[in-house]
Formats: C-alpha cells, sequence, structure tokens
C-alpha cells in the first residue's frame, strides 16, 4: 500500500474525542468548529454514503444541539489499484453561517475502511 494512501486513513469507526486528528485531509474547513457530535454525524453519514449511494446522490445532516449542518454527495465511483473508489464532495456548515466546500477521493481499503487518496496518486 503507498505511503500517501495510508498517511490518513478515513477511519469512520474511530470514537476517540479527538476526531479531527483523523479527518486531517479536512483541516483549513469550517470543520474546526465542530463538536464531537457533529463529527458523530458527519462520520455516519460519510460512512452510509460511501457504502450505498448510487453516484449523484447526496445525502445532508444537520445537527440540532449544535446548528452545524453538512452533506456528502458521491460524484463519481472508478478503481484504482483494483481498489473500489469515490470522489466526494463534502459541504459543511457552522452554525455561524461559515461554509466550506471541497471534493476528496477515497478508496476501499482491505479492512473495510475507506481512505484519502490524493490527486497526485491517482495521476501516477
Amino acid at each position: 500500500m503507498r505511503v500517501a494512501t495510508t498517511l490518513v486513513m478515513f477511519t469512520l469507526m474511530v470514537t476517540t474525542p479527538d476526531v479531527q486528528a483523523f479527518w486531517g485531509w479536512m483541516r483549513g474547513t469550517v470543520v474546526t468548529q465542530f463538536e464531537t457530535s457533529d463529527w458523530d454525524l458527519l462520520k455516519a453519514t460519510a460512512q452510509s454514503t460511501l457504502n450505498d449511494a448510487a453516484d449523484g446522490t447526496q445525502v445532508n445532516w444537520r445537527n440540532e444541539q449544535t446548528g452545524n449542518a453538512g452533506a456528502v454527495k458521491v460524484l463519481l465511483s472508478f478503481e484504482h489499484d483494483a481498489r473500489p473508489c469515490r470522489r466526494m464532495a463534502f459541504l459543511n456548515v457552522s452554525s455561524d453561517g461559515a461554509r466550506g466546500v471541497a471534493n476528496y477521493s477515497l478508496c476501499r481499503q482491505a479492512n473495510d475502511t475507506w481512505a484519502y487518496v490524493s490527486d497526485s496518486e491517482l495521476a501516477q
């Protein structure tokens, strides 16, 4: 497995309080304002969307307690290094109205987790 892929694992089942450490590929976005409960909703939404949603499907989430919200959308499914991958759009909105949108590619690993894959790795 390549170093770039293993550098940041998309560990959706992590339950540690410092979940931002596991989602480092989203740094610099409004997610820095998220509470643990927001991360739980985002992780659950992303997991089910990655596993089950058809291309073009958008799944929204909202935390009524914090006011933070977002959406996860499947843009494209493809294979890379004989692994199923998905290009995903993440929209995150903080309770104060700050918005962040970013697209990421994630590939399923042998242990059924999803790992972030950089565009430069996909180009190889």
